[in-house]
């Protein structure tokens, strides 16, 4: 699957699409201890400007092209890309029109919808860790985006299905996505304006939106949340919000982006986790899917949708993959005129944190195109160490450091077969 899909659930462009995800609130970090680098006691790396970042015989494409052994990639790959770089065109182009939906309804008067289910606009809503001005969010018809949500959660584990076995989406299921997104992506784009979080999906996944959500699409289904569960859900949202005040006040100038992000999603994590132990058995069964809970793009609750924009490194083995991912660190901060070669011992210490990412898979396989949020996360956490551990030796002007610290997109890594 791959990393362009951008706001909610499904960004769909050819035979691409993506979905959303969720997050728990437990104590602890969601998916281990943060990773660490540490600059080995070898000579310290040369400046970086030495040379140009090249291919050098092979450091292989940007994902989701991978170098091979031979570090030539096969030509499939090079046709994927090229597939992946016009659906991205295609995303980008989405993305313009959702804004201008947005400003468009923004100034239009709202009328309720009729039949509205209990959890819309005019019922009463969960609030917690919000600004207090939030139009988009106080208009919501929370019945109707529920609606749309579980409409999508009953096509997403055939389309999963679809595309791990290498087909394109059925026409049906594409028109299905889209009729069902849309909706769900003006939304989102609209409450990004308003409620904290990385994006779109960011604004998607606040714990009172998911909340609303669950509450809303419950109540259609005829078990609605019983006056303990939405009192419990009030608590967690508001030990959320908490928790993110604490986050707010700890960060500093040097704080990395990425830092904050991780954050962010371990913190969403472990509220949906808690919201999900929170219900009732058959409540659980409406809302989560064994086979697509916690998957990045599949998950319509899950946090990871913050992770749709991920690009993913592969590569046939191990040394090709090292160089592969700091080449494509420094690229996606919009630094590719570094040298990627001083800091290759990066890359060693880099995959070192993450070795179910050295075990090959399929190209095809679930755990490559829609990895688990959980996954996602590690790969998060170690590469904002390799970015620690870059900007720690202090090599890099201050101009190209500032923007390894601003840098949000995470790559995923992942020998390939």
């Amino acid at each position: 699957m791959p990393s362009n899909g951008v706001v909610v659930l499904a960004a769909l462009a050819g035979a691409a699409v993506g979905a959303g995800a969720v997050l728990a609130l437990k104590s602890g970090p969601a998916a281990g201890a943060p990773a660490t680098l540490e600059a080995p006691p070898a000579p310290a790396p040369r400046p970086p400007g030495a040379g140009t970042a090249t291919a050098d015989g092979g450091a292989g494409t940007p994902a989701p092209g991978a170098a091979t052994a031979a570090h030539t990639p096969p030509p499939e790959w090079e046709t994927r890309r090229a597939a992946l770089e016009k659906e991205n065109r295609a995303l980008l182009e989405e993305v313009t029109s959702l804004k201008a939906r947005v400003e468009a309804s923004a100034t239009a008067t709202t009328t309720p919808p009729a039949g509205r289910a209990e959890g819309g606009a005019g019922a009463k809503t969960l609030r917690f860790g919000l600004p207090e001005t939030t139009p988009t969010f106080d208009k919501a018809d929370w019945g109707g985006l529920a609606g749309h949500m579980m409409s999508m959660h009953k096509v997403i584990p055939g389309l999963m299905q679809e595309m791990a076995s290498g087909k394109d989406p059925s026409p049906a299921t594409i028109a299905a996505i889209q009729k069902d997104n849309m909706p769900l992506a003006i939304f989102a784009v609209g409450a990004a304006a308003e409620l904290p979080g990385t994006g779109p999906n960011g604004a998607f996944t606040h714990p009172a939106v998911i909340a609303n959500l669950v509450r809303a699409a419950l109540a259609a289904a005829g078990d609605p949340l019983t006056a303990e569960e939405e009192t419990s859900i009030r608590a967690l949202g508001n030990a959320w919000a908490s928790e993110m005040e604490r986050f707010g006040t700890s960060y500093g100038p040097g704080t990395p982006a990425l830092q904050k992000l991780v954050d962010e999603v371990d913190a969403k994590i472990r509220f949906l986790r808690a919201l999900k132990e929170s219900l009732s058995p058959s409540q659980q069964a409406l809302l989560f899917n064994p086979s697509t809970e916690g998957r990045v793009q599949m998950d319509l609750l899950s946090p990871g949708l913050v992770y749709v924009m991920r690009v993913p490194v592969h590569a046939k083995d191990r040394d090709a993959l090292e160089k592969l991912l700091v080449k494509q660190l420094f690229e996606s901060a919009g630094l590719a005129e570094t040298d990627p070669a001083p800091y290759d011992w990066v890359g060693r210490r880099w995959l070192d944190a993450l070795p179910a990412s050295l075990q090959k898979l399929p190209l095809r396989s679930p755990d490559v195109l829609f990895p688990h949020v959980d996954r996602v996360q590690a790969a998060a956490r170690a590469e904002l160490a390799a970015v620690e551990a870059i900007l720690a030796l202090r090599q890099l002007p201050a101009e190209k450091a500032k923007e390894l610290l601003n840098l949000t997109t995470v790559l995923t890594p992942q020998l390939v077969e």
